[in-house]
């Protein structure tokens, strides 16, 4: 067993396949397979979206398949250690030593879940035997209506210690251990005797394939009054914890493995508690859609069944709670000993009352008897929602009580002020807006999980430029109509978070995709290319930047890493080059603080480089949208929709462009979109009214010809050569394909949160350096083009101290340049 055995596991549990491969999995788990060397017209490839495993069966180097880890192996061509960097680096674990009790820790554990994993396969073997304990067992599991397919599924055993200890030594599977062996693993009273005399039913706690916990069942004839016995020195935890990694993200938790069991029986995802307080297990449920908790139908499990959802609708991140009491019996096995189906046990899943309304359904009536005490369980359920939906659940209460909305929310702003829930769902500190919309510095920011896109556009407002990110929501309302049936209203909001000059500010403001009047609100990326992460397994995402989580992003430190990507795969004859892209990489997230920006141009011959070099401008620039040959539409409406980046490859197809073509309107786009303020009117097909789209921002070109010579007074060019032996790149798309998407969704997400707190201090740097720069030095063409990634890299030299070249280093390369394009003017 490994040193990094906890981050192998964490590994494995929380990489899911879909991420490694940057798309979702289909439902069916049917994908081409993403193995180099296969070419896969048609899905061969399985993926186990429970088990987190793959399995392609025509590979031609043979069946291949595995883990999470395989998979990153076989992709990227590299060693069980360095795809554990991989996978570790996307969850953003780090792999710092560990210590010597941690490493004996894990020796440890490795070495009981081994113990335990043997014991569970022998003792399955004896419940399937043909003994008379075997047979009264199996008898006693088949008349509480578990089958024996059942009992093969979950490995249950039957097991007697002191039998147990007596053939160890003669045992084929068993004849490893010892008794201390076991004993270690927890097979012992506290005082050091046996754990029980007895005979019993043994349900093991599998995860993933091993044994990591077990609990003993008493048969019917027993002397001994203990009904359960678990491990001694090891927590409870779940039964059935595999259940909690199913695709549909629902699960029923049962109080107990009897009742849970019963629920695997009916094909359903379950699990079991198993006595230990659900609030120590909580937050095992937390990235589930639904959990619906069966507990016991008395006083006792009544009580309990609230307190645990309550623990456990605390920490889900966007799912609920549901509390389902049988009907007619005390427990779920009870009930289909009685006669209960399956399809009937699904119908009362559907109508299992949400903690919220559970609680609702408690209040009294009558308005002169609620009592704050009465309230306040709901509105701490309340409070664990985002403030966007306060309202919607606020009407819900009033449904049910006689107390009008204003008085509702008046009083759940007073208890939120003091402090009387502890489970408020909000970020500790941050600006944002408060439950009534409005904004305020200082402010909460809430969790916001109902995303229907992410992303950051940016815009003008007047003369300053404002950096916005929007997060689109949807959340659905009930409400009723005229006739008193129930209807859900959908409403569409827009986080907007703003860079002003007293800070970062949130607020939200309705969004209508359609609303000609709201024609600003129409600017937001889709999915068509690089955004902002959601996935909380990466750094910088967009919910720990609203959550005011994200550590601080240096300026120096992005530079240094985007320049190290673009390095360890990119050669170009002059190495400065590479400094200019990793700039205008920059630009290209503050671009709205310069009057205009300079387009990039790599040209070269074939094989020489370009194409990988757009692929790299594509994963790291602001929005960026990489295409052959766009239409003039597509072209502009990314470009004002989203201030994207705009990347067009084979751009000597725009050199002598047909009057009335596509590529006349492209090249319209590209000679005026440098510039800010650039606009291209358009007829919308509709409404038959003139649309003006603004076209200004960043646009990069790469072409084997030349490019009209207008264009290229608006480029800086980059000129791409074949590497020769002695200058080939470390790194090799064909092979680090893989890592080099890791590595750019990573960068990009600090790129989008640097872009935010550092806009309008760019800015001012902007306006600042207008006035004081030597026009000496900078011609006015010069000026509007070299301007940008010489601000950048002043301010970056700023920033990183005394000693740094950034600037002086653009100025030569500025004039090495200027020669080179006065010699292609004169040709």
């Amino acid at each position: 067993m490994g040193v990094y055995q906890d981050v192998i596991d964490r590994v494995k549990q929380d990489l899911t396949i879909g991420m490694v491969l940057g798309r979702p999995i289909p439902a069916n788990g049917k994908i081409r397979c993403p193995l180099p060397g296969h070419e896969d017209k048609n899905p061969s490839c399985d993926v186990d979206l429970q088990r987190n495993t793959f399995t392609c069966w025509s590979h031609p180097g043979g069946r291949a398949g595995g883990s999470v880890l395989d998979l990153l192996m076989l992709m990227n061509g590299v060693d069980f250690k360095e795809a554990l960097r991989l996978g570790a680096n996307m969850l953003n674990i780090p792999l710092k030593p560990p210590t010597q009790e941690e490493v004996a820790a894990q020796e440890a554990r490795h070495k009981r879940e081994e113990t335990l994993s043997a014991l569970t396969r022998a003792t399955h073997g004896w419940l399937m035997g043909d003994t008379d304990p075997a047979r009264q067992a199996r008898a006693y599991l088949e008349a509480r209506g578990f089958s024996q397919d059942l009992m093969r599924e979950h490995q249950l055993g039957l097991i007697n210690l002191e039998g147990l200890y007596r053939i160890l030594a003669k045992h084929p599977v068993l004849a490893t251990y010892s008794q201390t062996d076991f004993e270690a693993a927890g097979l012992r009273a506290a005082r050091g005797g046996f754990l029980f005399h007895d005979t019993r039913i043994l349900f093991p706690l599998l995860s993933r394939g091993r044994t990591v916990g077990m609990s003993f069942r008493a048969l019917p004839d027993s002397s001994d009054k203990r009904k359960f016995v678990h491990l001694a020195g090891l927590a409870a935890g779940l039964w059935n914890e595999d259940a909690l990694r199913h695709p549909d993200r629902s699960v029923v938790l049962a109080e107990g493995i009897p009742d849970a069991l019963q629920v695997a029986a009916f094909g359903i995802p379950a699990v079991g508690n198993l006595g230990l307080e659900t609030a120590k297990n909580a937050h095992r449920f937390a990235h589930l859609k639904r959990v619906t908790l069966a507990w016991d139908n008395d006083s006792a499990g009544r009580g309990r069944a609230l307190k645990s959802a309550m623990a456990i609708q605390a920490v889900m991140k966007d799912g609920d709670v549901h509390v389902l009491h049988m009907p007619g019996a005390k427990d779920i096995n009870d009930w289909a000993r009685a006669g209960g189906t399956k399809e009937e046990f699904l119908d009362l899943l559907r109508q299992a009352p949400d903690l919220l309304d559970m609680l609702i359904a408690r209040l009294p009536k009558e308005a002169e008897c609620l009592k704050e005490s009465d309230l306040e369980p709901v509105f701490d359920v309340i409070r664990m929602r985002s403030s966007l939906g306060h309202k919607a659940l606020l009407k819900r209460v009033t449904k049910h009580v006689p107390t009008p909305l204003a008085e509702l929310q008046s009083r759940l702003a007073a208890s939120s002020s003091s402090g009387s829930s502890p489970q408020n769902r909000t970020t500790p500190t941050g600006s944002g807006p408060d439950a009534a919309g409005s904004t305020s510095p200082g402010t909460k920011v809430p969790l916001v999980r109902q995303i229907l896109q992410p992303g950051l556009c940016l815009w003008h407002d007047g003369d300053v430029p404002t950096w916005r990110m929007g997060v689109h929501i949807q959340r659905t309302e009930p409400m009723s109509a005229s006739d008193g049936t129930p209807v859900h209203v959908v409403n569409k909001e827009l986080i907007i978070v703003q860079n002003l000059p007293d800070g970062l500010n949130v607020s939200t403001e309705p969004y209508s995709l359609f609303a000609q009047d709201e024609e600003e609100y129409k600017r937001f990326p889709g999915r068509k290319y690089p955004v902002w992460d959601q996935e909380s397994a990466f750094a910088h995402n967009m919910f720990l930047f609203l959550d005011n989580q994200c550590p601080p992003v240096s300026g120096c430190h992005l530079f240094d890493e985007v320049k190290r990507l673009l390095t360890r795969f990119l050669w170009f004859p002059d190495p400065r080059d590479l400094d200019l892209l990793a700039t205008w990489i920059l630009m290209t997230y503050v671009f709205p603080a310069f009057n205009a920006v300079p387009y990039l141009h790599f040209h070269g011959s074939k094989a020489s480089g370009k194409t990988t070099a757009l692929s790299f401008v594509s994963r790291l620039a602001f929005n960026a949208m990489k295409c052959a040959g766009p239409t003039e539409a597509a072209a502009s409406m990314h470009v004002a929709n989203t201030s994207g980046t705009l990347i067009i490859d084979e751009a000597e197809r725009l050199l002598n462009p047909r009057p009335g073509s596509r590529e006349e309107f492209l090249m319209l786009i590209l000679l005026i979109g440098y510039q800010a303020g650039a606009i291209l009117p358009k007829g919308d097909a509709e409404s038959q009214q003139p649309v003006e789209r603004c076209v200004f921002g960043p646009k990069c070109l790469g072409s084997i010809g030349r490019i009209q010579h207008v264009l290229r007074s608006r480029c800086l060019a980059i000129h791409t050569k074949e590497a020769d032996a002695d200058h080939l790149p470390e790194g090799d798309m064909n092979h680090d394909a893989r890592e080099a998407a890791i590595t750019s969704r990573v960068l990009r997400n600090q790129l989008h949160v640097w872009s935010l707190r550092n806009g309008l201090a760019l800015h001012e740097r902007v306006t600042h350096d207008m006035r004081n720069v030597d026009r000496r030095r900078l011609g006015s063409r010069d000026r509007e083009l070299w301007l940008p990634p010489l601000t950048i890299a002043r301010h970056l030299d700023v920033e990183r101290g005394e000693g740094s070249i950034l600037e002086a280093t653009l100025m030569e390369l500025r004039q090495v340049k200027e020669v080179e394009h006065k010699a292609l003017e004169a040709e």
